[in-house]
């Protein structure tokens, strides 16, 4: 029950960091002439969009029964935003533009920990 809750709530944060992404994108589709290269071209935020997918597939992989699978692709969503936070950091980005990355990471990786302690 417990590893319900968690893949529950994974699927909730994962279900709004790509509604984020959405936002982000249009937002960028139309503001600049070259939306589409503009988005390609920046790699955090496909960093964080491919981590997202992972996420929230992963979440419905797991609420369907497949836990290994859907254990794997919540593993990686959850390095995706582990590994984005990490690299805004180490380049010296200013505190306002990794914090929310910081804080959902810090949130996944509780969650991610909890899918699989409670099998």
């Amino acid at each position: 029950m417990m590893r319900i809750i968690f893949t529950l709530l994974i699927a909730a944060c994962g279900a709004y960091l790509l509604y984020q992404a959405g936002v982000y994108i249009n937002f960028i589709m139309a503001r600049r002439p070259d939306g589409l290269e503009s988005l390609t071209s920046d790699i955090p935020f496909l960093l964080r969009f491919v981590g997202t997918l992972m996420l929230l597939l992963g979440a419905l992989i797991g609420l369907a029964g497949k836990r290994g699978v859907s254990r794997i692709m919540v593993t990686l969503g959850t390095l995706c935003f582990l590994l984005l936070t990490g690299a805004i950091i180490a380049v010296g980005g200013d505190v306002s533009l990794w914090l929310d990355e910081a804080v959902w990471s810090g949130v996944l990786l509780v969650l991610t920990a909890g899918i699989y302690k409670f099998r």
